[in-house]
């Protein structure tokens, strides 16, 4: 979408505003002074929002308003639903609970309140320890272990109408792989567990108002970008980094299944290595990964995913621009006006939305991921009889991906 469409839509940028929603009720409509607003929004764990409350003490009666009493209006555990947007064009960045409130009484200004909390995601991080036990799910797949934990929790699986970045359908994706056994921890929180099922996937797992998504990065789905902005105009500062110290070339993921042992490859092509990370082929490494296996799809699949893995963090950037609310963690964006190399689409990995007295802006990290098209699969099989190889090419590109944490594999 040009920067123009979205000029259009918000009325050029003129008034920004929002809107608090604290159990339905609408804070500023009860007589509650919000000086600043911030919503983060990010594919790496919980979101967070906070907003500073300026008349958060009667000075005649010395007494703290809105928390704290019977008829408080900020409870731990209430739900807060937060909007920003122009004049009367509002969109929701935020659906979350109220976890902290800090009162900060300062010398010569009034005492204000922060009010901050995390999005739904936060009630699979504090189980009762009662209710943390060990679980297991025999001969099934991680997406439907994760459908079931978000129906547990009450948050949607699939959705009829748009979720704000993200269109109708589905938002867990099949992760293909069959495991024998599927174990949660009896200390492991619930989104401890499903961070760990997403990385060994390369999947993205967040919470997005009162859905929980569960599927591979966007920037594969030949997703068109939201908006594109232009350094000068649109996109006020921008800062990106290329960073080889990551620059593994290879994965062999070595491991035993019933057939015999196995070995599967992942290689990135070098095609791919010089349009988009600015090193040569013969910089890279091979690294050999030992892992207990189930079957030959899982051995290609956490080679290709260790591989991906190895590649988010060499290309990043950050930026600065006017605010816009469909920019969010997920989406992809098209920056131009910064030369050949860095003039082209970002995959948004974080995002800050912020309205203060300066005005509304929202800050930015992106990265570049590789082409998983662009990704070689091979793998050997040591029948445990013969002694005898066999090669196998991947059959599918498209098979889903595992990733286990770098402190496992390293």
């Amino acid at each position: 979408m040009d920067i123009k469409e979205l000029e259009s839509e918000y009325q050029n940028f003129y008034a920004p505003t929002f809107e608090i929603l604290v159990e339905g009720q609408d804070i500023l409509k009860a007589g509650v002074e919000v000086t600043n607003v911030s919503v983060d929004n990010s594919l790496d764990g919980a979101d967070t929002f906070s907003f500073t409350v300026f008349n958060a003490f009667d000075i005649t009666k010395k007494e703290v308003l809105w928390f704290g009493g019977d008829d408080s209006l900020f409870k731990f555990g209430e739900q807060v639903e937060i909007k920003l947007g122009y004049a009367n064009n509002l969109k929701t960045l935020m659906i979350g609970l109220i976890t902290s409130v800090k009162v900060d009484f300062p010398s010569g200004s009034p005492p204000q309140m922060e009010v901050s909390g995390f999005d739904l995601s936060y009630q699979m991080m504090k189980e009762k320890m009662k209710e943390n036990k060990k679980r297991y799910w025999d001969d099934t797949t991680d997406s439907y272990v994760v459908e079931e934990i978000a129906k547990e929790h009450s948050l949607k699986i699939s959705f009829d109408d748009d979720a704000g970045l993200f269109p109708k359908g589905k938002s867990i994706e099949d992760s293909e792989v069959v495991h024998p056994q599927i174990i949660k921890q009896e200390k492991e929180s619930y989104f401890e567990f499903l961070m760990r099922l997403a990385e060994r996937n390369y999947y993205e797992f967040f919470v997005f108002e009162d859905i929980l998504f569960f599927r591979k990065p966007a920037v594969d789905k030949d997703q068109d970008p939201i908006v594109t902005l232009e350094w000068g105009k649109s996109l006020v500062s921008f800062s990106p980094e290329i960073n080889i110290a990551e620059r593994v070339g290879q994965i062999d993921v070595v491991g035993q299944i019933d057939e015999g042992e196995i070995k599967a490859t992942a290689t990135i092509s070098n095609e791919e290595i010089t349009r988009n990370f600015n090193f040569e082929e013969d910089q890279l490494t091979t690294e050999e990964v030992n892992h207990t296996l189930s079957s030959k799809k899982h051995a290609e699949t956490l080679a290709k995913s260790i591989l991906l893995k190895r590649h988010e963090n060499v290309f990043t950037a950050s930026g600065e621009l006017i605010g816009i609310p469909d920019i969010l963690a997920g989406r992809n964006i098209k920056l131009i006006g910064l030369g050949e190399k860095f003039s082209q689409k970002y995959y948004v990995n974080q995002t800050n939305h912020s309205i203060s007295s300066s005005g509304y802006k929202t800050t930015f990290n992106v990265k570049i991921l590789p082409d998983r098209s662009k990704i070689d699969l091979t793998s050997k099989t040591i029948p445990l009889s013969s002694g005898e190889e066999e090669t196998e090419p991947d059959q599918n590109q498209g098979a889903t991906e595992e990733i286990i944490p770098d402190h496992m594999i390293r």
